[in-house]
């Protein structure tokens, strides 16, 4: 199965926001989530999980991760492109 259809729809939907090229690559335990080659955050590979409670945190964490990311590379590209 495709690791993007294993994300919580939260997750999915904020990558999709960024409008950068992002992958979702599934490994033993975790899904480890990239913005171009930059490793943003891991959930787990079930996204069941991540709806459980205690795990909503986590979740939002990993959201704001991703955000934030997506911030620092955009800024990082219109500075490379000011010189």
């Amino acid at each position: 199965m495709d690791a993007r259809n294993r994300l919580h729809k939260d997750i999915r939907e904020a990558m999709d926001a960024t409008g950068l090229p992002w992958t979702a690559t599934m490994g033993a335990a975790h899904i480890k989530l990239k913005l171009g080659n930059r490793l943003v955050g891991i959930c787990p590979t079930d996204g069941a999980k991540l709806s459980a409670f205690g795990m909503q945190r986590a979740m939002m964490n990993t959201v704001n991760q991703i955000r934030r990311a997506a911030e620092e590379i955009k800024e990082a590209e219109r500075a490379a492109s000011d010189r």
